[in-house]
Order: structure tokens, then C-alpha cells, then sequence
């Protein structure tokens, strides 16, 4: 679970389940952004079982909740899925994590960022990506506001691409890197918007 943290912020558990927790994210561009993460090691979200899926969408919908008091939206969610170790889609970590932030993406920002137009294909939840034939460069999975799911196995994606997008909306977009900019601030306002609902 190390290759989460160099913050002992970013190693609070605000909510969890018998297998998942939820913990702030280094690199918050913007306040509220967390992640889901399994407690036993995997390496993306495809890997999940019938009745894992099940319980990681309960608590995703407890965390959407939550956003929708503090923040007035349900926010997206999204996973860098790499399907071997070492690619650039897992963004320098090989552990699955679910990215759940509120903020509002548009469709046309996520289908048509950059030069190279990824394909994706609409699909009915988490539980379809294992039904999916994924190259081993791995996968983006994103579910919008309205709760419409999306993958795109595209050969060419680049790394920390959502994070990309959401700096570039946030007008920071030299800011994209978690690595560089770690947000701290906003993982402590996260923090405390967290504890004022006792979550």
C-alpha cells in the first residue's frame, strides 16, 4: 500500500468495506479527490470477483453520496487499469485504486483530448471489463455523472490521461504530475471536509 503515500495524510482511511478503502489522494488537483482501493493486492479492477464488484459499487455509491453533500455532485470515477507491470496507463503505480473526484467532465473533454482521439466503448459496469478482450497495455475505465460506464483498450494512452484532463479544466495544466505536485493542501481540506460529516 506504500506506493500511495509519502504523506502520512494520504494513509487515513475515511471509509471502508470488508475488502476496499478509501483514502485521500496525493496529487489532488482539486479538493475531495479520493481513491478506492482493495486491502489484498490487485492489479487493476478487472481482476475483481462477482461479488467483490458488488461491494466495491456499494461503496462507491456511499462515497458519490457523500460528495453530493459536501461538494453538490456526484463527481466521475476512474481507473488507469494496467493489465502487465511497468506500463505507462498505471501512471508508476501497479496496485489497483478507483479515482472517485468530484468535479463535472464533459463527454467531448474525455472522447477528444489531445492529438490522438482514443476509442472507447460504452459498457454496463466494472463487472463487464473482465469480459473484455484488453490489450496488455492496459485500459482507461471512466463512469460519468449520470452513472454511464466507458473503457477505451487504445494501444496509446498516455500516462495519468484523466489526471491531464482535470488539470487542464482546472487551468493548472502544467500541474498534472503527482509526482511533482502533490496538492497537499487539498488533501488536507479533504480531510477536514471529510470529518465534518464523521464519516
Amino acid at each position: 500500500m506504500n506506493h500511495f503515500f509519502n504523506s502520512l495524510d494520504c494513509d487515513r482511511t475515511l471509509i471502508e468495506s470488508e475488502n476496499f478503502k478509501v483514502i485521500p489522494s496525493l496529487g489532488s488537483i482539486i479538493p475531495g479527490w479520493l481513491l478506492v482501493v482493495p486491502k489484498e493486492f490487485k492489479l487493476n479492477f478487472s481482476e475483481l470477483s462477482v461479488e467483490e464488484v458488488i461491494e466495491l459499487e456499494s461503496l462507491v455509491s456511499n462515497v458519490k453520496e457523500h460528495f453530493y453533500h459536501l461538494f453538490d455532485t456526484r463527481g466521475v470515477v476512474f481507473e488507469h487499469g494496467p493489465r502487465v507491470l511497468n506500463t505507462k496507463v498505471g501512471c508508476s503505480v501497479d496496485y489497483a485504486h478507483l479515482h472517485v473526484v468530484p468535479i463535472e467532465l464533459s463527454l467531448e473533454l474525455i472522447f477528444e483530448y489531445g492529438d490522438h482521439r482514443l476509442d472507447w466503448v460504452q459498457i454496463s459496469g466494472l463487472s463487464q471489463l473482465n469480459e473484455m478482450s484488453i490489450k496488455d497495455s492496459g485500459y482507461l475505465y471512466f463512469r460519468d455523472t449520470e452513472n454511464f460506464h466507458y473503457v477505451s483498450s487504445d494501444g496509446d494512452i498516455p500516462s495519468q490521461f484523466f489526471r491531464r484532463i482535470i488539470a487542464n479544466q482546472m487551468a493548472v495544466p502544467e500541474k498534472f504530475n503527482w509526482k511533482e505536485f502533490p496538492f497537499l493542501e487539498n488533501v488536507s481540506k479533504t480531510l477536514s471536509s471529510f470529518d465534518s460529516i464523521k464519516v
